[in-house]
């Protein structure tokens, strides 16, 4: 698993998850944007890649572990529109998303994934895709 350690600092449903994921069906890629403090979430939120200054990924001294991981199949590659494999690299990050959420429902763990907001498998309803983003649901 790439950036391994960056798991250190979550909570340990996600540890287990991409742990079993890793082991289980292919190397995982651990993305640095897991992690982030407070000025980094607000650089995010400027740049678009982030919707709210909630972050289930910002580590605070009320919640000391991230609560979701970026993370994609190594090596990762982001879609770039206008590349030959952009569609690709899409189904590559949804694809991703599936095995993550069937492995983390046998696990038991609940997750929401950034691809599937609502969790509904109807892609057409969403308005911001977070292809690489898996937090932890609650109740």
């Amino acid at each position: 698993m790439k950036n391994k350690h960056l798991l250190n600092q979550c909570v340990p449903e996600l540890i287990v998850l991409f742990s079993k994921v890793n082991v289980l069906i292919a190397e995982v890629e651990i993305l640095p944007s897991t992690i982030r403090t407070f000025e980094q979430q607000k650089a995010f939120v400027a740049a678009g890649t982030s919707k709210t200054m909630n972050s289930t990924h910002l580590i605070t001294p009320e919640n000391p572990l991230s609560r979701a991981v970026d993370a994609g199949f190594y090596p990762h590659k982001w879609p770039v529109e206008g590349d030959n494999d952009y569609w690709k690299d899409w189904a590559r990050l949804y694809y991703f998303g599936g095995v993550v959420m069937a492995t983390a429902k046998g696990l038991g763990i609940k997750v929401r994934f950034g691809g599937d907001w609502n969790g509904n498998f109807n892609l057409k309803d969403e308005n911001f895709f977070d292809g690489v983003h898996f937090e932890m649901k609650e109740g």
